[in-house]
């Protein structure tokens, strides 16, 4: 395929040189001229082109800039025929002005965020891996057919990653919990530290792995960062509040010296982090339910509206019946299959299960 890549930084760039690396044509623009150049020059790019120009000649346009620029440039990259998506950590934004759109218009915007970065940026600090064996959350707006979810998927599957599918609503709660409660704790955390080497210069000194380790993030992008807290605040307040409960709880205990529940907290994470997917290793038994569909706006939004409550790890058209219909595949926890499968059936689609070896 041919990709548009707008923002060169350290996500567009490393999505440049995966791109390129999978055998796609890559083009591309950065605010910054001399950007564009060194991608240019180190062969991530073949050659610049502006967004305008991208909407008709490629493929793909993908917006790997923040999520209220992504807002401002989406309805110029849908100008022309190409399928748009984005990687902004923040998905209302933009959808919401793709809402406004013309159904037609609408219908090619995917949005999507890969869940890999560093807390380095720029096109220097980019990398040919940097998505290999990451989550990539693809998040298609409400009203919206299959034809292009598998474009982008096909996409996304050649640059090595995982993926899952995600209603805007459910993508931003979710990491307001995995990825931005974890930048603010770490940034406080080190501010409060910094604060108290005002009086105590020794305490930078002395820290060890287990502070360097989570208060690495604190390095991350400052505007980058503020653009986020903006544009998801509800949903990090409150997982603030969550956290913040569960910090006073735990001081609770600790002041009274609740040994049993200190010591329930502690194993109860331990199990819990050493339940998390390693990098590399896919989620094992897997299900796969199988949705004949038309083609048509609104049905991929009225299925996916039925999965509110459950995790679908993958979502594709797996072969097309003919021209105005497909077969749509949701890959699942075994444990949700069956009751997902009798909920479509119930609400008029013909669901059935396959397991997947």
């Amino acid at each position: 395929m041919k990709i548009g890549i707008v923002g060169l930084g350290l996500i567009g760039g490393s999505l440049a040189m995966a791109s390129a690396a999978a055998g796609h044509e890559v083009v591309g623009t950065d605010e910054d001229d001399a950007t564009a150049i060194n991608a240019l020059a180190s062969k991530a790019i073949s050659r610049p082109m502006d967004v305008k120009d991208m909407a008709h000649e490629c493929d793909i346009v993908v917006l790997c800039v923040p999520s209220r620029t992504a807002a401002l440039l989406v309805e110029e990259a849908l100008s022309g025929t190409a399928i748009v998506t984005d990687v902004a950590s923040v998905k209302q934004p933009i959808c919401e002005s793709v809402a406004k759109l013309e159904p037609e218009v609408q219908d090619r915007f995917i949005g999507g965020h890969p869940m890999a970065g560093s807390e380095q940026s720029g096109f220097d600090a980019a990398r040919v891996n940097l998505f290999k064996n990451k989550m990539w959350i693809v998040v298609p707006p409400h009203n919206n057919s299959l034809k292009h979810v598998a474009v982008v998927e096909s996409f996304i599957s050649s640059l090595g990653v995982e993926h899952c599918v995600l209603s805007p609503e459910q993508h931003d709660r979710l990491v307001a919990y995995i990825s931005h409660l974890p930048q603010l704790a770490s940034s406080a955390l080190m501010d409060l530290a910094a604060g108290e080497a005002i009086d105590n210069e020794i305490i930078l000194r002395l820290a060890g792995g287990g502070f360097r380790d989570m208060t690495r993030i604190a390095a991350n992008n400052t505007t980058m960062w503020l653009d986020i807290v903006h544009d998801n605040a509800s949903e990090i307040s409150a997982a603030l509040d969550a956290y913040i409960d569960a910090l006073q709880t735990l001081k609770k205990n600790v002041d009274s010296f609740e040994s049993k529940e200190v010591e329930d907290l502690f194993t109860g994470a331990r199990s819990a982090r050493s339940s998390l997917p390693d990098a590399g290793r896919r989620l094992e038994r897997l299900t796969e339910v199988l949705i004949p569909v038309p083609d048509t706006p609104g049905v991929l939004a009225s299925i996916t509206a039925l999965t509110k409550d459950i995790n679908v790890y993958d979502i594709k058209i797996v072969h097309a019946l003919e021209e105005d219909r497909g077969v749509l595949s949701l890959v699942v926890q075994p444990d949700d299959a069956d009751g997902l499968v009798a909920t479509l059936n119930e609400n008029g689609f013909e669901a059935l299960r396959s397991d997947l070896e």
